[in-house]
């Protein structure tokens, strides 16, 4: 098998077809046309050209893709892209065809949708499994959970795909049926042979979609107990810790926010500082004393003074205590201003 000029002109035009409108929807979380247009480069044009619009879609979409690069993962996408080009060029090879024009809206036209819906449902659920095995590994997280935790997506990409190949599947390869045979991948006529190679497909896809449908099942509950563990143990946390925000204002415009510090109940002032950033200080008579933070120190009349946030007045309250001795409660903020003076001036 070998690329003629014919195949490089489409697999340029097609891939270019795919790259374009998956950036256009690259909004919609998984729910992309170009499963449906690789599986029909494919069927058109042979296996090879449907494998190399695949691999090359992915090489230009998951590389240039604003939501980040993987190369483990690229690979993986590729890879799995290009099973939808193989398939329907092999299914054209044994003979595939859908009705004619004149089916629309009867019964056999229904039927095909349905067949081209359910061969895209179950590729889709076959490359899901794949890339997400894949990415299982190259992060080191536990495989059931990855597969657990994909569950949303992949249930979006696989509805979506159903409904792209159920309603655009059928039409597409209509058009393909049309077109002069000069132009389309010769499909391999064994009519002798036809049927009972359809009854062999006919029962693998049954079985691959029963299996399927179990291991979506048996993910969604798994999932669902993950989320279960999840609640249970945050709601734990929340009993025995607080969440607490850290101000730093360098004084010069520079602020830093440490919002929803976790720490244990009982913390002071002191601890949600030592969370938030490298402190310097010293413990007195008086309680513990801030020197430095992230290495800017006191110099001449600068130094670091405590604020407290009061939801009464609106505004920040100068904390004359020691900052080990100022109990925080959860939802407190606090912050550390950078300034000259006694008493010092608020934060802005």
């Amino acid at each position: 098998m070998r690329l003629t000029v014919r195949d490089v002109c489409v697999t340029a035009v097609m891939t270019a077809l795919c790259v374009s409108t998956s950036y256009a929807m690259i909004g919609l979380a998984n729910v992309k046309l170009m499963d449906l247009l690789v599986f029909v480069s494919g069927f058109g044009f042979g296996p090879l050209v449907g494998g190399l619009v695949g691999v090359l879609s992915w090489c230009v979409y998951g590389t240039l893709n604003p939501l980040g690069f993987s190369l483990p993962v690229l690979v993986a996408t590729s890879l799995g892209e290009a099973l939808y080009g193989v398939v329907g060029g092999l299914l054209r090879g044994v003979g595939f065809r859908v009705p004619g024009l004149s089916s629309i809206g009867r019964l056999e036209h229904w039927a095909s949708n349905l067949k081209v819906g359910l061969l895209g449902f179950l590729l889709t659920f076959v490359y899901d499994a794949f890339t997400n095995f894949v990415f299982a590994l190259s992060t080191g997280e536990p495989v059931l959970y990855t597969f657990a935790r994909g569950v949303p997506f992949a249930a979006m990409h696989q509805a979506s795909n159903f409904a792209f190949f159920f309603w655009g599947g059928t039409a597409l390869i209509m058009v393909i049926q049309r077109l002069p045979s000069v132009w389309v991948w010769p499909a391999v006529e064994k009519p002798a042979t036809v049927r009972r190679t359809w009854k062999w497909i006919s029962a693998a896809l049954l079985c691959l979609l029963v299996t399927a449908s179990s291991f979506a099942a048996y993910y969604r509950e798994e999932s669902l107990r993950l989320r279960g563990i999840y609640e249970n143990t945050l709601q734990d946390l929340e009993a025995v810790s607080i969440c607490v925000s850290v101000l730093i204002d360098y004084g010069n415009g520079t602020r830093e926010w440490h919002n929803d510090t976790r720490l244990p109940l009982g913390s002071s002032a002191l601890n949600a500082t030592l969370a938030a950033a490298d402190v310097d200080y010293t413990v007195g008579q008086y309680g513990a004393f801030v020197s430095a933070i992230n290495g800017l120190g006191i110099a001449g009349d600068m130094w670091w003074s405590l604020w407290r946030w009061s939801p009464t007045s609106s505004g920040w309250e100068f904390i004359l205590e020691a900052c080990d001795r100022l109990a925080l409660r959860n939802g407190d903020r606090v912050a550390w201003y950078y300034s000259s003076g006694f008493p010092p001036p608020p934060p802005p």
